[in-house]
């Protein structure tokens, strides 16, 4: 089961983050800026957040 979870923490970012992309990109109409506003604020605030502590 270990070995799952190493090849599990990889392989689910590449395959779900094209997809999640992709889904904001149709809501927003085509717009890659809004797009990439929406995936990466939440990645960036955990990280500050953690960091602040």
């Amino acid at each position: 089961m270990r070995s799952f979870y190493n090849i599990y923490q990889f392989v689910a970012p590449l395959l779900f983050f094209p997809l999640a992309y992709w889904l904001w990109w149709e809501r927003f109409d085509h717009r890659h800026d809004v797009t990439m506003l929406v995936m990466f604020v939440p990645v960036v605030s955990y990280y500050v957040f953690v960091l602040v502590g």
